[in-house]
């Protein structure tokens, strides 16, 4: 019998019979867990945090070994564990116990996830397709063109979706969408509103990264030589994979699970071909969203604090993280307009002693409470 009083909260979410109660649900893991912390009330804080951990990269541990499970989770929680030597004018060191491991089981879903999708679905190194090789190897008859005006130029495509093109950049596509997807190559930069289309899904091809949308507004950038391609979303959801150079009949299939990053409005996505890596964010000056109703307002008078999240949330449509039991208490009275959201957050965490990050697109509060 494994004496777990000794285990730290990372040796608690690598245990299998631990996963196996709170991933699986067993009934005779969920017996034993139950009656030791019962005996040991003093790892209840310890079993949190390792809770915390699962909720996070769950789903990843389905996919690596016993082995590299405990690897990374000691290797994460001892970098959690030192204190940042980077500095963010938004940020004031105030990780507390618990907060931090709030933190800690937001950043996992970026470091561990994505880590994970990209040594098993990607080949060893980069693979930095180009525009030039994306076309030539198309199996439809394309139709090119090219902005070599000096302004934007808007470009209507056979299903009446738009492409706002910037100057210098260029777009091949079907010339008629007569199959069951919608397939464009870009080059450059473009803004796409994309016409709603269930059966019939709209494919952009910007070198390495395959952006995947049903009906949505976003902007995608390739850079000419195939080593950065970024994705910006305005309204809807895409989904973002990358091209592992099979035939485009096999490509344009849905990614197998696992395999795709889902953007959400005000998100972004970085590739970067040389690091063959995916980095995501929020865009420089998230929007409120349209879909925003009226009558939401920013208005506060002593609002609890998950009401104030509440609303922001729902303006920008950005997930805002944090422990709700230790800020149970923290109220705000105050107003605003059209301050930019960061700037919004910015006076909100002044207020109640608080500080946030930026995490894998998401807004992480850290805080001591109220």
């Amino acid at each position: 019998m494994f004496d777990y009083t000794k285990y730290r909260p990372e040796d608690l979410a690598a245990d299998r019979s631990f996963r196996s109660w709170k991933l699986d649900g067993d009934a005779e893991d969920a017996r034993f867990w139950t009656e030791w912390i019962e005996l040991h009330p003093h790892k209840q804080n310890d079993v949190a945090k390792a809770e915390l951990l699962l909720e996070a990269v769950g789903d990843t541990f389905d996919q690596i070994t016993e082995f590299e499970i405990r690897d990374e989770l000691h290797r994460l929680a001892q970098r959690l564990d030192e204190p940042s030597a980077e500095t963010n004018s938004r940020e004031v060191s105030l990780w507390p116990g618990r907060s931090r491991w709030i933190w800690a089981a937001a950043s996992l879903i970026g470091v561990v996830s994505l880590a994970w999708w990209l040594t098993q679905s990607t080949p060893a190194g980069p693979i930095a397709l180009t525009y030039a090789e994306l076309v030539e190897n198309a199996e439809d008859q394309l139709v090119e063109y090219v902005n070599t005006d000096k302004l934007p130029h808007t470009l209507a495509l056979p299903d009446e979706s738009t492409i706002v093109l910037q100057p210098g950049s260029k777009v091949s596509y079907q010339k008629e969408f007569a199959g069951d997807q919608r397939v464009v190559y870009l080059a450059g930069e473009g803004f796409f509103d994309v016409v709603k289309n269930p059966a019939k899904p709209f494919f952009v091809y910007a070198n390495t990264v395959v952006t995947k949308v049903l009906g949505t507004s976003f902007a995608v950038k390739a850079s000419p030589g195939g080593d950065q391609v970024q994705v910006e979303v305005v309204t809807g959801r895409v989904s973002v994979f990358k091209n592992n150079g099979r035939a485009l009949s096999e490509r344009t299939k849905a990614p197998e699970t696992g395999n795709e990053i889902i953007l959400k409005p005000n998100q972004k996505l970085v590739f970067l071909a040389d690091e063959n890596q995916f980095s995501r964010s929020l865009v420089a000056q998230p929007e409120v969203l349209e879909s925003t109703p009226q009558q939401l307002t920013f208005t506060f008078k002593a609002t609890p604090i998950e009401d104030v999240f509440g609303a922001l949330e729902k303006a920008y449509g950005i997930e805002i993280v944090y422990d709700k039991e230790l800020m149970k208490n923290c109220y705000l009275t105050g107003s605003f307009a059209d301050e930019p959201l960061f700037e919004k957050l910015d006076l909100i965490t002044r207020t109640i002693s608080a500080n946030y990050q930026q995490i894998d697109g998401q807004i992480v509060i850290s805080s001591h409470g109220c």
